[in-house]
């Protein structure tokens, strides 16, 4: 009898340094969160810097951004070149025509997937640097779809261990994740959670224009937080289960930190949700 899950799991891609030209994700077809070595988007600035940024995307995440006098166009509204084939006239939109230019342009980059968050670890209130990062050992189980990642750092001269395991739900827009690590690194370690404004350039992201979208954050009465988020006519709502009171804090308009518990673990889960038009 065949071993499935031997058989499965004997092609696990395994990193044991930082690849930014080749992370791995976990995703369910609609949802998708993809990682740097830490498990989380904790080096993001340099995975971009390499040239493949860090998303977390979704099957019904599309943006479409005004112009500059708040309209939006359609193909229709493309000025376009007329071709005789077969008899019959076509026309399509080859080129920008004068005069027609920003209607071009706004068509061909609307509407566009964006990066929905940005989840990642921060120690002692600043981002990681790739060279603080030791003994990496990060291991996608391809059965489970299970993203274990090991790394070091040091810590008053000695390397504690840092383990996280990231998920995603089958069938949900759930991301699940689970962070412990060594004794003198309790306390330190905390999760940024942010939100960008969507762009349809590679990053899918602008962090430059904070004014341009809202975050509107509620910690319900079961102890559930909630983020409501509001880009121009696009809105969606992220919800976080997992964390006692308290322990989700606001630190920017869109930037928000997770504490760890005492024994310097934290666990959670978000729950994705485009809101009804």
């Amino acid at each position: 009898m065949i071993d499935r899950k031997a058989l499965v799991r004997k092609q696990n891609p395994v990193l044991s340094e930082m690849q930014p030209l080749a992370p791995l994700s976990v995703g369910n077809g609609n949802l998708c969160f993809t990682a740097d070595v830490t498990g989380m988007q904790s080096l993001s600035e340099d995975y971009e810097k390499a040239g493949f940024p860090l998303l977390t995307m979704s099957g019904w995440g599309w943006h479409e951004e005004p112009d500059g006098e708040g309209k939006t166009y359609c193909l229709d509204d493309v000025a376009k070149t007329e071709y005789i084939c077969g008899g019959r006239s076509v026309s399509y939109a080859v080129e920008k025509k004068p005069g027609n230019e920003k209607v071009y342009d706004w068509v061909r980059e609307n509407p566009h997937r964006f990066n929905l968050v940005r989840i990642g670890l921060i120690k002692d209130g600043k981002h990681l640097e790739p060279a603080e990062l030791w003994d990496i050992h990060q291991e996608l189980d391809l059965y489970s779809g299970c993203l274990q990642s090991k790394i070091s750092v040091f810590v008053e001269g000695e390397k504690e261990r840092i383990i996280t395991q990231s998920v995603c739900h089958g069938e949900e827009d759930v991301l699940g994740f689970s962070i412990s690590v060594g004794e003198k690194l309790a306390g330190r370690i905390q999760i940024e959670i942010a939100f960008p404004y969507p762009s349809w350039k590679i990053q899918g992201a602008d962090w430059t224009v904070p004014q341009k979208h809202d975050t509107v954050f509620e910690v319900k009465e079961d102890g559930i937080c909630l983020w409501k988020r509001q880009m121009d006519v696009f809105a969606w709502k992220m919800a976080i289960y997992g964390c006692k009171a308290g322990q989700v804090v606001r630190a920017d308009k869109h930037r928000f930190l997770i504490l760890p518990g005492s024994d310097g673990k934290i666990e959670f889960s978000l729950e994705f949700e485009k809101e009804d038009e």
